[in-house]
């Protein structure tokens, strides 16, 4: 059996890779283990000839090929390549596991995954919805018997990003707390990600809430006070995607195939952009960015207090 893993959420994409190698070649792995990265621009012919060719001091071998560049590069000549990974695929060595993994975002209906698929098992390992973030975050609490109660788990989900990985790593950290978990010691030991602070102010702006915004910003500048430059990169990129998605909203594109459109996370964070957009316009939000790009080069040339710079331009965005 050969393997296709493709997906966005890398942490169980990971996983899998390492349980189907060692599945295969047990704990010791390093004679017959071949490992491939599409970076470094290896040819499917090298990768054929290595499957064919017989393991050493072993049953069986894997070759893992991790991103390969047609996944990302639609090139003409590349379909000769994918032409020769099939035709070795129709009569693989039994010897040989071929695993091949992408982490990134592919369609459901790709003509590539469905070539591939035929003649590979495969796995699909996304980005979990809101919903299903919460269900694995209390499945991890109760197995670790972590006991916290609903407002504490509520302040938990508000400061993690939906990203599995980032969550085993604080999960970790929790574990080690030796007292009771309750939601302030979750605010203490949590920290939220800047990118959520950004989108959470940038929602408020749009959204026209004034007193939210304002609350946000200042906590913002309790931690980020001497990083003006980086939150005004960060708000640019949210309006510019604000924008986006309103475009793509006014011709009817699903939440899927806007986050796939623009490589967001996930489809749930697109529903929460549509939400904080209401009815501003492309042109509006495209004037909030031109406006912060002029407060930028105003800050960096010494004509403008970057803190204070920056809270006048919230004050007067929201109140549109």
């Amino acid at each position: 059996m050969n393997y296709l893993l493709v997906g966005t959420e890398a942490y169980n994409l990971n996983k899998r890779k390492e349980e189907l190698i060692k599945s295969i070649l047990g704990d010791d792995s390093s004679m017959a283990l071949s490992f491939y990265r599409g970076v470094d621009k290896v040819e499917t012919r090298e990768i054929i000839d290595d499957c064919q060719t017989s393991p050493f001091l072993s049953d069986q071998k894997v070759v893992l090929w991790q991103d390969p560049l047609f996944f990302a590069d639609n090139r003409a000549e590349n379909s000769e390549e994918i032409n020769r990974l099939l035709t070795y695929l129709k009569q693989p060595n039994e010897s040989t596991t071929l695993i091949i993994s992408y982490e990134g975002q592919l369609p459901a209906n790709s003509r590539l995954l469905k070539d591939l698929s035929g003649y590979m098992k495969l796995e699909r390992y996304d980005y979990p919805t809101a919903e299903e973030f919460a269900n694995l975050v209390n499945r991890d609490l109760n197995q670790h018997n972590l006991k916290l109660d609903r407002q504490a788990i509520n302040a938990l989900l508000d400061r993690l990003p939906v990203n599995v990985e980032n969550w085993k790593n604080e999960l970790e950290k929790l574990k080690l707390y030796p007292g009771r978990l309750d939601a302030g010691r979750i605010t203490d030991l949590i920290s939220r990600p800047l990118e959520d602070d950004v989108f959470e102010l940038s929602n408020a702006v749009v959204d026209g809430k004034l007193a939210k915004a304002i609350q946000v910003y200042r906590d913002l500048m309790v931690t980020h006070k001497n990083d003006i430059s980086s939150l005004i990169g960060l708000l640019a990129n949210q309006f510019r995607t604000m924008s986006q998605v309103r475009i793509m909203d006014d011709l009817h594109y699903s939440d899927e195939e806007i986050a796939q459109a623009i490589s967001a996370k996930s489809s749930y964070r697109i529903k929460m952009v549509r939400r904080a957009i209401g009815n501003s316009t492309s042109e509006q939000l495209m004037k909030l960015l031109s406006e912060l790009s002029d407060l930028d080069q105003q800050i960096k040339s010494g004509y403008i207090d970057g803190q204070s710079g920056l809270e006048m331009f919230i004050i007067r965005s929201t109140k549109r």
